[in-house]
């Protein structure tokens, strides 16, 4: 009967394992080798904790012999010390019977939350820069100060116009304007006949748009009362003398007033960068209750065009002023001087010009009516003196020389008189 049994004896392990050492790389070879040597040798070469067959071939008298397997209690085996080739053998592709796999350590379920995976982000698109719109900061100019005169209708002028900014204007007149006079915002134009005198100052013009930016401008409206006319005094005549009237002659015919020409209407200029000016007005002279010829006033050149004329000076009484066409018409109805008159231009920058004149209107000079013929006077006759006696001559040297008074005498113009005599001498 063979038997191959697990065994404890050592130097016999010893020695197997340095056969096997050499031989287990041949494979099969070398586990026959082994089997060979243990059937020879008669020892035990099973690995320690390996299961114990009994093969039953011929059964001694004395037993009764049956196959049969077994457990083993296992021996636990020597701990090999592996000399300077053991490790490598062990960690060959092929290791010996006698290296035992490394016990496996169980790895507990991790507790940890496990990190989810990151979506990767789609893609970023490229930005588009879209341009800066860099606009312009908003203004707004000054307005012109302007002067009227109370109960005289105005020139209508316009506000100025805001620019720049983002637009939408919203404009506002944040002070009152003068009793009688109107703003339309949609075109920004006063107009009216202010009725009350007095200074207008710091009146704000104000302009708000689309974003909020605002300007403030401010300008001055004076009102005030036309000036008096200067009347020319009229001449008292002189009382008349005692003496007789002579006849008059006849004067000759007063002549016609002279007519002032009316100057040719100034052709309007186009406006250019040449700076704003206007001609002197000619002085003018009219008659009382005259119909005048018309005149125009002159017309501004240069500057930003769209002009805005005034008469700042109250015309005579009876003349009116077309301010489309510059043109003084009518009829004065008292004389008077007026001198230092304003005409004044404004161009849409508020540049200005002013020019002044003056208007004379007299009294027609008077025909003169002739005098009634003077009758002829009366003469009262004067009765004759008596003749004197003459006065005898005295005798020279006998009393002092005397002269007695003349009488008085009394004659009329242009008649003969009565002859006298003077008193002669005496003594």
């Amino acid at each position: 009967m063979l038997s191959i049994e697990t065994g404890s004896n050592m130097p016999t392990w010893d020695a197997l394992r340095l056969l096997s050492r050499s031989w287990f790389r041949c494979g099969a070879i070398a586990v026959a080798t082994l089997v060979c040597v243990s059937v020879l040798v008669g020892t035990d070469v099973s690995p320690p904790g390996s299961l114990q067959a009994h093969y039953v071939g011929e059964c001694p008298p004395d037993e009764e012999c049956e196959p049969h397997t077994h457990t083993p209690t296992p021996t636990p085996a020597p701990t090999p010390t592996p000399d300077d080739g053991d490790e490598d053998e062990c960690n060959s592709f092929s290791p010996p019977i006698w290296c035992a796999p490394p016990p496996l350590t169980p790895i507990p379920p991790s507790t940890a939350t496990p990190t989810p995976t990151p979506t990767p982000a789609p893609p970023t698109a490229e930005p588009t820069h879209t341009p800066i719109q860099v606009s312009s900061p908003l203004t707004l100019r000054k307005p012109s100060n302007r002067t009227f005169l109370v109960n005289q209708q105005i020139t209508p002028f316009r506000l100025p116009a805001a620019s720049g900014g983002s637009g939408g204007y919203v404009y506002t007149h944040l002070d009152t304007l003068p009793a009688g006079l109107s703003l339309n915002y949609s075109s920004r134009r006063v107009s009216g006949t202010p009725t009350f005198s007095g200074t207008y100052s710091a009146v704000l013009w104000r302009v708000v748009d689309d974003d909020g930016a605002s300007v403030n401008q401010y300008y001055t409206i004076t009102v005030r009362e036309p000036p008096p006319p200067t009347d020319t005094p009229t001449p008292t005549p002189a009382p008349p003398t005692a003496e007789p009237t002579p006849t008059p002659t006849p004067a000759p015919p007063t002549a016609e007033p002279t007519l002032t020409p009316t100057p040719a209407p100034t052709p309007t200029p186009t406006p250019g960068s040449s700076p704003l000016t206007l001609a002197d007005p000619s002085d003018q002279t009219f008659l009382v209750d005259q119909q005048i010829t018309r005149f125009t006033l002159p017309a501004g050149s240069g500057g930003s065009g769209d002009y805005t004329y005034t008469h700042l000076d109250t015309l005579p009484a009876g003349l009116s002023l077309d301010y489309d066409n510059r043109r003084v018409s009518g009829k004065p109805t008292f004389p008077g001087t007026y001198s230092t008159v304003l005409w004044r231009v404004v161009d849409d920058n508020g540049a200005s010009v002013n020019r002044y004149y003056t208007i004379t209107v007299r009294e027609p000079t008077p025909t003169p009516t002739p005098a009634p013929p003077t009758a002829e006077p009366t003469p009262t006759p004067t009765p004759a003196l008596p003749t004197a006696e003459p006065t005898p001559t005295p005798t020279p040297g006998s009393s002092p020389p005397t002269l007695a008074d003349p009488s008085d005498q009394t004659f009329l113009v242009d008649q003969q008189i009565t002859p006298f005599t003077l008193p002669a001498a005496t003594g």
